[in-house]
């Protein structure tokens, strides 16, 4: 089995063997990163963050400057982070959807519409509302001497209904 496995992944990478490198990050630039390698102190400018560098499509691991990482060698002119020891912030891109993660946390979608709702505060809020709404009269204006009163107090004819977060809840994203 062990060899079968072997053959198939010589057949996709080919026979050449793969230098990689402990490196330090030196820049992060976009969907590159320029590094020097530990033992010979050589830097490598453009080393890959993802397979193609030209797409705004994929995943991107952004390393922290000073941080270090394994570089492997692609070809002769070319190079990929293949490891990291820190990371400062995560993009993803599919088409028109973006995700970017870093130590301020998750913008998607570029922020436009702010931030996500506090579920649980929003529900109570709501449902103080409710209730002073449902507990809510009306004052009205009264007639006749102070022994002899007409008019009356009115509430409300319909009692509102409290919130439950389960009926406009997204259980998909959770923070």
């Amino acid at each position: 089995m062990k060899n079968i496995i072997a053959k198939n992944i010589r057949q996709i990478v080919g026979d050449a063997v793969r230098q990689t490198s402990i490196c330090k990050i030196l820049s992060v630039n976009g969907r590159t990163c320029d590094v020097k390698t530990i033992d010979s102190e050589i830097t490598i400018e453009g080393v890959r963050l993802n397979t193609d560098i030209e797409s705004e499509n994929g995943l991107i691991l952004k390393p922290a400057v000073d941080s270090y990482v394994l570089v492997t060698q692609i070809d002769e002119a070319n190079y990929f982070v293949s490891f990291f020891s820190e990371i400062d912030a995560v993009d993803v891109v599919i088409e028109e959807t973006t995700i970017n993660i870093d130590k301020n946390g998750i913008v998607i979608n570029g922020g436009a519409l702010d931030g996500l709702v506090k579920i649980n505060e929003l529900t109570q809020k709501l449902n103080d509302f409710i209730s002073a709404f449902n507990s809510h009269t009306h004052s009205v204006t009264t007639n006749g001497s102070s022994t002899t009163q007409t008019g009356i107090t009115q509430t409300t004819t319909s009692q509102a209904q409290q919130f439950n977060k389960s009926d406009y809840e997204n259980e998909k994203i959770k923070q």
